[in-house]
């Protein structure tokens, strides 16, 4: 009778933590949206020439070659807390690329300019929220 009071006890405590062990305490995180952008290049104006020893040169402008935008999404972070995370859904990572565009008067190059080329989807980013993990309560006999 001893026994199976005993075994009952130890197959409940057997259960509890393997409920724990289940359970992974984690709660979901938001990161804000942000942007980085890539390395430039120098898109020239296009005026660029020496007449004897004056030489005639317009501004130049910086265009990045690529831009990584992130939006709002979700990480997961531990808690004490008996939760989990569970998808909601997702947000698309982007990629925009750009280029120098050069712009002409008949024949001469008059200006470049810094245009977008086209976009890239680089990945997918987690919207996640959160769930109360299973309890299980244990009896005693």
């Amino acid at each position: 009778m001893h026994s199976v009071r005993a075994l009952t006890l130890v197959l409940g405590l057997a259960g509890a933590l393997a409920a724990q062990n289940r359970c992974p305490h984690l709660r979901p995180k938001s990161v804000p949206a942000s942007w980085t952008s890539g390395p430039s290049v120098t898109c020239s104006s296009g005026v660029d020439m020496t007449i004897g020893a004056v030489r005639v040169q317009s501004g130049r402008s910086s265009c990045p070659l690529f831009v990584i935008i992130s939006p709002t999404h979700d990480e997961p972070e531990p808690t004490s807390a008996a939760t989990r995370v569970v998808d909601r859904g997702s947000v698309a990572e982007l990629a925009a690329y750009f280029t120098c565009m050069p712009h002409y008067f008949l024949i001469f190059r008059t200006s470049d300019t810094c245009e977008y080329s086209h976009t890239e989807t680089l990945g997918q980013l987690r919207l996640l929220d959160t769930e109360l993990c299973d309890v299980q309560v244990l009896t005693q006999f």
